[in-house]
């Protein structure tokens, strides 16, 4: 079974723990049989859907269904989930912690470094594309976690001003603030960079 790790902010771990999370979305920066690419777009090429110039600054050329057979997040395939923790090694006190369920460790770890025994969140995606970020829907900004009219939601700590103030911003403008406060330096959501939307579900989450 094909596995792989993918790291979460502590917010998309509450979300998958609350089942509010079935979606992520990832900047294409590889591409399966061509590795990392440095640019990425749609082709002119007649009967090519996608160009994308690897780091030998070749460009390649891939039909849709050629591409998404090339994601590295293949439908079927298993992600283990890496979050924030921090672990105690004393005799008799072996146990494992994680900052999306709060506590005040002073010996967080970064998700890299997180490893698979330590994983409390695996996944199973179930469906994969290519598309730029502003092609989000609101149906699919919903299922990244967030509700931008919050009923019933975690009020995640990067909206600062203020319940009644975001509430007026639709579910996808909600996730741009999100995107931004995590991908905002290399990725933001201004340059609208295309995307791995991923599918997923839950098999084992504690």
């Amino acid at each position: 079974m094909n596995e792989r790790p993918i790291l979460m902010s502590a917010e998309s771990v509450r979300a998958i723990l609350a089942g509010r999370k079935t979606m992520t979305r990832r900047p294409i920066v590889s591409v399966l049989g061509i590795g990392r690419v440095t640019e990425f777009g749609a082709s002119d090429t007649k009967g090519y859907d996608f160009a994308m110039r690897d780091r030998q600054m070749r460009w390649n050329e891939l039909r849709r269904d050629d591409l998404l057979a090339r994601c590295p997040y293949p439908i079927g395939s298993r992600l283990w989930v890496r979050e924030t923790w921090a672990h105690n090694y004393y005799p008799g006190d072996q146990r494992t912690f994680y900052k999306a369920d709060g506590g005040a460790h002073q010996d967080w770890k970064s998700p890299i470094f997180m490893p698979r025994w330590a994983s409390r969140i695996l996944l199973e995606v179930t469906e994969n594309r290519a598309e730029r970020l502003w092609d989000i829907t609101e149906a699919d900004a919903d299922a990244e976690g967030f509700n931008g009219d919050f009923p019933d939601r975690t009020f995640p700590t990067v909206f600062t001003r203020g319940r009644d103030y975001y509430s007026q911003f639709s579910m996808s403008e909600c996730f741009g603030i999100l995107w931004d406060s995590i991908n905002g330096k290399r990725y933001p959501w201004a340059s609208n960079p295309w995307v791995w939307p991923i599918t997923f579900k839950v098999l084992k989450a504690r």
